[in-house]
């Protein structure tokens, strides 16, 4: 049974509005328009953090921390069944990942209620909103499926190699394949050209409006989204893993290194290395502020 540990934090969701520009979209601005350095306390083995136009939601095991962006405030929800990989926001809903389960659930953006639990297939990490439906990528299964997010109805499930996070361009939804490099894929699924990257640890994906960004293990990689032209391989030392668009940057996880790396996204270049927790996971863009989880030291960090 899910338990709300602490008085409900009033961090409502806004209605959809569809982005207005491709950089809106890479914003992942399913809102209207919206103290560095804070560290806050999350639920244990944070894995990922997502923005609903107002709150940073942190999943990971056993639940989930809503943070009031603007001073840390922040609601716990815990379940034991739960151990929670990935987040999207569609605009109401929150969608978080059960690996323990091999679901997607839908959360009420306003308090959190559970309004649907839906199969997916196994090892559920990577999730993605499209504008109207939701995708999951399957590690263990080799799969990706899509659900439409007005009702939870699966719509598809398709075949992409060592599926891991993704990223949606306006048109395509783009797969970091953990071993061969990143996919470009139709709205049926159809996967329409597969990269590489010449890396074999190949893990989030990130939109900059033009170009897709793939972590890859040993730095990150710049495809242009049309063609998928490879544009640059930017070494990054420390093992880089997640990546997320601030409108100007792309900002790296660095797991050996406990740090994040901000690149300038129009030509790559190293801004500077900023200390966050142990093993950083997948980061969030508030508008202003990066967000990002620390898997082991249990805590969010806001730069």
């Amino acid at each position: 049974m899910r338990k709300l540990l602490l008085p409900l934090l009033v961090c409502s969701g806004a209605a959809f509005a569809q982005p207005t520009s491709p950089q809106a979209l890479a914003l992942l601005r399913w809102y209207p328009g919206i103290a560095t350095g804070a560290t806050f306390p999350t639920v244990h083995n944070p894995n990922a953090a997502a923005f609903d136009g107002f709150c940073v939601w942190v999943v990971g095991q056993s639940g989930i921390t809503k943070l009031r962006t603007s001073d840390g405030s922040y609601t716990l929800f815990q379940n034991s069944g739960w151990n929670l990989y990935g987040a999207a926001y569609d605009g109401a809903y929150m969608w978080v990942t059960n690996w323990t389960g091999n679901t997607v659930m839908k959360l009420r953006g306003s308090d959190g209620a559970v309004m649907g639990t839906y199969p997916a297939g196994v090892g559920p990490t990577g999730i993605v909103f499209d504008g109207a439906n939701i995708w999951v990528s399957n590690i263990f299964d080799n799969t990706v499926m899509k659900y439409r997010a007005s009702d939870g109805m699966k719509l598809g499930k398709f075949t992409v190699p060592g599926p891991y996070g993704m990223a949606f361009d306006g048109t395509h939804i783009w797969v970091a394949s953990y071993n061969l490099g990143v996919a470009k894929l139709s709205s049926d699924g159809t996967i329409l050209g597969s990269y590489s990257t010449g890396s074999f640890n190949n893990a989030g994906v990130a939109f900059d409006g033009t170009n897709i960004w793939v972590g890859t293990g040993t730095g990150v990689a710049k495809f242009l989204a049309s063609d998928g032209t490879n544009l640059a391989n930017i070494p990054v030392a420390g093992s880089t893993q997640w990546l997320v668009f601030d409108g100007a940057n792309i900002w790296v996880t660095q797991q050996v290194t406990h740090s994040v790396t901000k690149l300038r996204a129009s030509d790559g270049a190293n801004l500077g290395s900023f200390n966050v927790g142990n093993y950083p996971a997948v980061p969030a863009f508030d508008g202003a502020n990066i967000w990002v989880p620390g898997n082991t030291s249990d805590n969010v960090s806001k730069l």
